[in-house]
């Protein structure tokens, strides 16, 4: 059975159920669409719900030009970003123009983004809609975006120009994020430094996530330029982390992504041998792998291990030894250092 109360556009029905929590609060927005599996989910916004009701049930704008023409629209549509699988129309309505050959062109714009064109043949009134593909929509970051439309004459005649009127907005929530760990590079992969528009830099701005590991306090942090974000080493500790792509509007939030971080393995069990003479720098460090990796320098740079031991070491106590980290296994394990001294002078007699 059809609520009348649910705004219907094209095969995409919005509904809102409310609940009590202590306090009268929304539940989230169900949006279906046979076209997407993945349509979307609205977290409880009851401030943001009241006034997108609202909207729907007002909004009615006119701009008018010295002819008298006016271009008016009445849309709210909703969706995840990157989830559009089909074009979405905006209903739209032109009253009060008259031209002299008949042809009028009117033009969508979401965020300066423009939509498909459409030519009127006739005079009077008219309603018709405007097409934005999928494509284009699936292009835009999560967030509210204003949908405005505009008119003139195909032949440029200025008496039946009509400025931009503002015919709708499109909710998109953000998308969950698929952040990967990066064991060999101790990063989250996979984030995004921006949110925009890659081919419209004048759209883009800085990219927030909050991460919250387990009971402890949440962080709100941007991807790096390779769009990653570096794991603390107090996060390696076995448990889930929450990441949480922001958004401008709270309410469009996206849904949390978990991942488990895992513990750093321990250090290795090896042991070193002190120089023998003065001199001679013929050091080593026994019980080591190919799987082990060894620093000379306090942990800067790092060299593979040979089989069994290390030799012809100078004396230093900025030797280190670990476990290599296993791309989509393991961390490096925790460091082992180690210190070969330097052998006596001789005294003389």
């Amino acid at each position: 059975m059809s609520d009348s109360r649910m705004p219907l556009f094209g095969d995409r029905r919005i509904s809102a159920e409310w609940n009590k929590y202590g306090r009268e609060q929304a539940e989230p927005f169900h949006c279906e669409n046979p076209h997407s599996a993945a349509w979307c989910r609205f977290p409880s916004a009851r401030v943001v719900l009241t006034a997108i009701l609202a909207f729907c049930l007002t909004l009615s704008l006119f701009v008018k030009d010295a002819a008298g023409a006016a271009l008016s629209g009445n849309a709210a549509i909703y969706g995840l970003e990157g989830a559009f699988s089909d074009d979405v129309r905006v209903k739209i309505s032109l009253r009060g123009y008259k031209t002299s050959d008949g042809s009028l062109q009117i033009e969508g714009l979401i965020s300066k983004m423009a939509s498909s064109v459409e030519y009127i043949m006739e005079d009077g009134p008219i309603d018709l809609s405007l097409r934005f593909p999928a494509s284009l929509i699936n292009d835009l970051p999560g967030g509210v975006h204003d949908i405005t439309a505009s008119s003139w004459d195909f032949q440029g005649r200025s008496e039946v120009v009509i400025p931009p009127a503002a015919v709708g907005k499109l909710f998109i929530k953000t998308a969950t994020p698929a952040a990967v760990v990066d064991y060999v590079g101790e990063k989250l992969s996979n984030l995004r430094n921006n949110d925009g528009v890659p081919y419209r830099p004048e759209m883009r701005r800085l990219a927030y996530y909050s991460f919250k590991m387990g009971n402890g306090p949440v962080i709100v942090g941007s991807p790096d330029a390779y769009n990653a974000y570096r794991i603390p080493e107090e996060w390696m500790r076995g448990e889930r982390l929450s990441i949480v792509h922001l958004n401008e509007m709270e309410s469009l939030n996206s849904e949390p992504q978990t991942v488990t971080i895992p513990k750093r393995p321990p250090s290795p069990w090896v042991f070193a041998l002190d120089e023998s003479a003065p001199g001679a720098n013929d050091g080593k460090i026994f019980g080591v792998s190919k799987k082990m990796e060894y620093s000379a320098d306090g942990g800067k740079h790092w060299t593979d291990c040979p089989v069994w031991k290390i030799e012809c070491l100078a004396p230093s106590d900025g030797y280190h030894v670990r476990f290599k980290a296993i791309k989509g296994v393991s961390f490096a394990s925790g460091q082992k250092k180690l210190v070969i001294k330097a052998a006596p002078d001789t005294p003389e007699f």
